[in-house]
């Protein structure tokens, strides 16, 4: 939310070679998770998959209607749950008080010391490159992701009882999901948990290439797992 495929890329130039292709989608100006997971699962191969935050919702979704596309699971700065009826409806009103892309533009980059890391916040490039993040973004996609995050429902149960290998990775200093519900999450479903240091909730653009080198490293060790589970299977 509030950020297009290009926020992706520094992460994508970091991977040393274990994953051979990387694919980074724009999430289309859909209203509901649900739809947005299908519209990526039309080209997506199967393989890894990986949400930030809002991106977590949709990969939940993609890995509950399209299952076969999912190898291995990654939520970064992500929670379970689905909001109440107040908070869903305060999201809406949040969008629908923007009538023009400038003004959407500004509100989304003033939220920077919200977002990042207070070493990142004022950051000159991290900033530059954010505006123009969210200018490709742009109004409509904030208003329908606004309406798709509020409507999206629980997949608690669709994520514990998966058989794909999960990894929940936090960022450090997150003041929009914390850490610590973060592990929860974690715990919640069994899945794997790193944190990532002197980070907030847009680690992907902070610390890309920590966050490469934690995606690489997991997938290293349970590829080895997997490799060693077919073998024992004969």
């Amino acid at each position: 939310m509030n950020n297009d495929a290009t926020v992706w890329a520094p992460v994508i130039r970091s991977l040393d070679g274990l994953v051979k292709r990387s694919f980074a989608p724009n999430l289309q100006p859909l209203s509901s998770v649900e739809e947005i997971a299908d519209d990526v699962a039309e080209s997506a191969p199967p393989g890894v998959l990986v949400g930030h935050s809002f991106g977590g919702a949709v990969a939940m979704a993609m890995l509950e209607r399209n299952p076969r596309l999912v190898t291995h699971l990654l939520l970064v700065a992500s929670s379970l749950g689905a909001d109440t009826p107040e908070q869903a409806d305060a999201r809406r009103k949040k969008a629908d008080r923007f009538d023009t892309e400038s003004d959407y533009i500004d509100f989304a980059v003033e939220l920077m010391p919200k977002v990042y890391h207070p070493t990142h916040a004022a950051d000159t490039a991290m900033r530059d490159a954010r505006r123009r993040s969210v200018r490709t973004y742009g109004l409509q996609r904030f208003k329908a992701h606004s309406y798709a995050i509020g409507n999206r429902p629980d997949r608690t149960t669709t994520v514990r009882n998966t058989t794909v290998p999960i990894l929940v990775v936090a960022p450090e200093s997150d003041t929009v999901i914390l850490p610590e519900r973060q592990e929860q999450f974690a715990r919640d479903v069994r899945a794997d948990f790193q944190v990532v240091a002197s980070a907030g909730h847009m680690l992907p653009a902070e610390r890309p290439e920590e966050l490469a080198a934690v995606i690489e490293d997991w997938l290293r060790r349970n590829c080895a797992d997997d490799r060693a589970r077919t073998t024992n299977s004969y």
